[in-house]
């Protein structure tokens, strides 16, 4: 057994057609396909022009630019607020300290 990584077409028929190397002798053989995800460009042209999406095209809006309370307009950011039901602080760091290495006993100041 050996592993041979080649690309292969899949035809509207879903026939798989792949080339394999001379030295493979002709007849049937087990083959193992792994088929890749898409990646996130082609997944959303799927999803921007294969029609899967277009019944939103037919939804009401229910909100408006006017709705609602901006977030952070209490004076609290959202990140703030969520820190703060969680329990913890944030570090006032713009970027990770190079060789920082820190244990909660070391950065925790609600002691």
């Amino acid at each position: 057994m050996r592993t041979i990584q080649t690309r292969g077409t899949v035809s509207e028929d879903r026939k798989l057609t792949i080339d394999v190397p001379p030295d493979v002798t002709p007849g049937e053989h087990q083959v193992v396909v792994v088929i890749t995800d898409l990646p996130g460009t082609d997944l959303a042209a799927v999803a921007q022009y294969g029609g899967s999406f277009d019944w939103l095209n037919d939804e009401p809006e229910l909100y408006t630019d006017q709705d609602g309370e901006p977030v952070g307009s209490s004076g609290v950011t959202a990140t703030e607020s969520l820190l703060d039901d969680l329990g913890l602080t944030a570090q006032p760091w713009r970027a990770w300290p190079e060789n920082g290495t820190f244990s909660r006993d070391e950065t925790d100041s609600n002691d």
